[in-house]
């Protein structure tokens, strides 16, 4: 049976050849060609995605949450994006293309691969991440039960009106809430409110991770 590859390379020159060199190997059939990762079309259809860092790995659950995902990467930096965001295959852009087809079989098969030389880094910065959220997390103690529903539905970007329709309480509550919340966080813009409910690991552009 053909592994069903689809190619998400930003570089062109990069995309053209390993294409070709994945389509060359027994069992490998490249279906899709692109630079940047795009929801629906024939990226759903597929076994197996081949992604470069630099073409949408952020989104990669987003565009295609049931098609496991190697990553191209330069480092254990770009490891870490590529793990958080949902690939179960990272392979350095240096490596040799044969690793790139050995990675690709492993993970259409369900099995995961990530270099054993950066597994303990990778390991490590999971632990120092999570630390950090935490610590984040633990500030938001300060606030109260409805501080605290405020501030989630702030950090997704609710407006005032909307955040009071879901809460059931009035807009001017609302605000005073917020004031609390900018206050108690010493936050001073929505955008600062946001990035904090980000280092709290929070998923701003959906609801929350817990």
């Amino acid at each position: 049976m053909e592994i069903r590859v689809g190619v998400v390379v930003t570089e062109q020159e990069l995309r053209g050849a390993l294409a070709t060199f994945i389509a060359s190997n027994e069992g490998f059939v490249v279906n899709v060609v692109v630079d940047q990762l795009v929801r629906g079309g024939d990226l759903a259809n597929l076994d197996v995605l081949l992604v470069s860092e630099k073409s949408g790995v952020d989104q990669l659950l987003d565009v295609v949450d049931d098609v496991p995902a190697v990553v191209l990467g330069t480092g254990p930096d770009s490891m870490l994006s590529a793990v958080t965001a949902g690939a179960i295959g990272y392979v350095d852009i240096e490596s040799p293309l044969e690793e790139v087809v050995a990675a690709l079989r492993s993970v259409a098969g369900g099995v995961g691969t990530i270099p054993p030389a950066l597994l303990g880094t990778l390991l490590r910065q999971v632990v120092r991440r999570n630390r950090a959220e935490q610590e984040h997390r633990d500030r938001l103690n300060v606030l109260s039960p409805r501080e605290n529903d405020v501030f989630r539905l702030a950090a997704l970007g609710r407006s005032n009106d909307d955040i009071a329709a879901e809460l059931f309480i009035s807009p001017g509550t609302v605000r005073t809430h917020k004031q609390s919340i900018f206050k108690k966080l010493d936050l001073h813009a929505q955008a600062e409110l946001v990035a904090f409910a980000m280092r709290c690991g929070f998923d701003v552009m959906g609801e929350s991770s817990d």
